[in-house]
């Protein structure tokens, strides 16, 4: 008989077949800070409430659903990232896209970053975002899988 944990981890496994050309590459963190909103509402669909997120004072304004966790901390504008708050959250990994790609320097010194778009010139909209879901899906999948 299959216990519980190896039945989860098959139903897991079988799971990624849904995930057409994602790469597992390293576990997802679960402690992420994410200076993106797009990138930060792909996580809350994940399941992954972000710890931390750029302008997230603004977010019921602009975004309003799926609502930020209390919890989530505000990073303060993407202009002016309070890196010390930042460094305090220990994040695990820090998403960002390509447009602050200039900071990406300075966030490795805190954690591992990770450059993803929602926005591509290669493509429709709606097929980057499922690109960038599968990305993010599979690593948190090969966490889940491998206990981390």
């Amino acid at each position: 008989m299959i216990n519980r944990l190896s039945r989860r981890r098959l139903l897991l496994a079988s799971a990624t077949m849904l995930l057409p050309g994602a790469s597992f590459g390293t576990p997802l963190a679960s402690r992420v800070a994410c200076f993106d909103w797009a990138l930060a509402e792909t996580l809350l669909a994940l399941g992954i409430p972000p710890i931390g997120v750029v302008a997230a004072n603004d977010w019921s304004r602009f975004v309003v659903e799926p609502a930020l966790p209390t919890q989530t901390a505000d990073l303060g504008l993407q202009q002016e990232v309070n890196f010390e708050l930042l460094a305090e959250l220990r994040p695990d990994l820090i998403l960002l896209s390509p447009f602050l790609a200039n900071f990406e320097p300075q966030l490795r010194k805190i954690a591992e970053t990770m450059s993803l778009s929602v926005y591509d010139d290669n493509g429709p909209p709606l097929a980057q975002r499922e690109t960038v879901m599968r990305v993010l899906a599979a690593r948190r999948l090969y966490a889940v899988l491998s206990g981390t």
